[in-house]
């Protein structure tokens, strides 16, 4: 891990030092999320508030990006800590990106220092491919494999694919996502493809000021392996 890091800021100390047309900058924000689910599976009984933070690094060869985000139930029930790194390139059909991101839950009490697998460690690890269609083409699709942590054997790898939609001034999303086949990491006991994320998510904003809106949003997902649904109310800061 500390190999891949020095070889990525390597990447990206070059990019400043040779690029002009090169911008760094800040992003941060907060989410508060009546309850966090994630692929089709609830992490906690409460809401909860996730906050991020990263560094955009924009040039002519693409977009790169450095930061954390985390999620903590007001209950005290479960919290998460992620560490990513990703690369984005825009081009006339879409976006591509690929990704790396070191999941964290501090709520097992296992040590930051642990970076063992099979599941006996802090850090668990994703690699992630996506593709964001563009405004004639809204179509978006993800690949995600867990690379590091996992249970010997266990299927994890997950893909999604869905459709945006504007209506008004509302943007609509939606979604399908499956997994393919026995997986301790996604709750999944037999083998065969399992879809577990289906549904809708919307997203407006709300008009506070001349100068401030606030972003809200609106999701109905069901997991049909698990026969569960829910209804989550998101605040963006």
């Amino acid at each position: 891990m500390k190999k891949i890091g020095i070889i990525f800021l390597f990447i990206v100390s070059s990019i400043i030092a040779q690029e002009k047309n090169t911008g760094l900058g800040f992003e941060l924000g907060a989410d508060a999320v009546s309850r966090f689910v994630w692929r089709g599976s609830e992490n906690g009984n409460s809401p909860q508030i996730q906050p991020y933070g990263s560094f955009e690094l924009t040039s002519p060869i693409g977009n790169f990006s450095v930061g954390a985000w985390g999620s903590y139930g007001l209950s005290g029930e479960f919290n998460e800590n992620d560490i990513f790194a990703k690369y984005a390139y825009e081009t006339k059909i879409g976006e591509f990106s690929i990704s790396v991101t070191d999941m964290m839950f501090p709520y097992t009490g296992i040590e930051i220092s642990n970076f063992k697998g099979n599941g006996e460690g802090a850090h668990t690890v994703e690699f992630v491919l996506s593709y964001n269609g563009n405004e004639s083409f809204p179509v978006n699709f993800s690949a995600g494999q867990i690379i590091h942590n996992h249970i010997e054997n266990e299927k994890t790898l997950y893909l999604e694919t869905g459709f945006t939609q504007t209506l008004g001034e509302v943007t609509l999303n939606y979604f399908i996502g499956a997994v393919n086949g026995q997986s301790f990491w996604y709750g999944i006991e037999n083998e065969g493809i399992k879809i577990i994320n289906l549904g809708i998510s919307a997203e407006k904003e709300i008009k506070i000021s001349e100068n401030f809106s606030l972003p809200m949003g609106f999701s109905l997902i069901t997991n049909p392996y698990k026969k569960t649904s829910f209804i989550i109310f998101k605040l963006s800061l």
